[in-house]
């Protein structure tokens, strides 16, 4: 089965950017388990876990989940200091939300929610509403992305 992030690493790339994983994984011993390892990710800035860029098209930062997920995402980044700095030094940010998606009956296939953070939204998290989030939400889908059988 295909990750979020393996599938936003396609959809990029299909769209012309170069693109690579930057969130990191860290393993460490569990104190309540010897012998054993726990781990977590590490988000880039604690921000992101792609990052992408395209020439005529910048620098992007990207957040993938599954569209489930995504709100919450797009909350985590809301008032963050590192995603101001991010956005006034000219990168972008976009959240990437994945969904099986196709009529009743019908193949199912991999559809992305993009959604483009701008820097009212970053900066103002308090005033943030569902309204200035469907302003830059679309939709894209992405017909050559099926989950394999």
């Amino acid at each position: 089965m295909s990750t979020p992030t393996q599938r936003s690493l396609d959809y990029l790339r299909k769209q012309g950017f170069i693109a690579n994983v930057v969130e990191q994984t860290i393993h460490f011993p569990d104190r309540e388990h010897p012998g054993k390892m726990k781990m977590f990710k590490r988000d880039l800035f604690n921000l992101f876990d792609i990052l992408a860029a395209a020439p005529g098209k910048g620098i992007i930062g990207v957040q993938t989940t599954s569209r489930s997920n995504q709100q919450a995402r797009i909350q985590k980044i809301m008032g963050t200091r590192e995603a101001d700095i991010w956005l006034e030094a000219g990168g972008q940010i976009h959240v990437h939300g994945w969904a099986l998606a196709g009529a009743r009956g019908k193949r199912k296939l991999w559809e992305v929610s993009v959604h483009i953070m701008g820097r009212d939204e970053v900066a103002s998290a308090s005033e943030a509403s569902d309204a200035a989030m469907n302003d830059t939400l679309f939709e894209q889908s992405i017909l050559d992305m099926e989950e394999p059988q």
